[in-house]
């Protein structure tokens, strides 16, 4: 899917890489990725994006199919009517594996805490506050990815 978006950007302020781990995806399953792309145009953020996730095709710990990788959702972060998640709702975190904001990859693995007295769960506590951390005119794009079945 990645490889019709051509010429390949670079990102802001690193180079485009994956996380080196897979973290919740499982062979055989399908996974999803949010990128969160700082401010610009359309073109810009989608350039972004696709470049990221390209990055994370080729480093997230499994043997990803490139050509199932879809895009599944495209908005403007600022547009958004995002609200707390608790025990019944945890918003799009329930179907994300990683999200990509502010030159960091951030999974299940790598939340802070939810807040004192909150009945969610700290993924979806941690998605929210990315979400509302990004800048105004920011991209969210989320992508469905597809680990290969392990051999046997």
């Amino acid at each position: 899917m990645t490889a019709q978006h051509h010429p390949a950007p670079t990102a802001d302020a690193a180079e485009p890489h994956g996380p080196g781990t897979p973290a919740t995806l499982r062979p055989g399953e399908r996974g999803s990725v949010l990128v969160l792309s700082p401010p610009g145009s359309a073109e810009e953020g989608m350039a972004h994006a696709v470049a990221w996730i390209t990055a994370f095709e080729q480093d997230c710990g499994l043997v990803l199919d490139p050509d199932a990788t879809s895009l599944y959702a495209v908005a403007e972060m600022s547009g958004l009517v995002l609200e707390e998640p608790d025990e019944t709702d945890e918003g799009i975190a329930a179907h994300l594996d990683f999200v990509w904001a502010d030159g960091v990859w951030h999974h299940r693995g790598t939340c802070p805490a939810a807040p004192e007295g909150s009945s969610a769960n700290t993924w979806a506590w941690h998605v929210h506050r990315l979400q509302r951390a990004a800048a105004p005119g920011s991209l969210g794009t989320v992508w469905d990815v597809y680990p290969l079945p392990a051999a046997c």
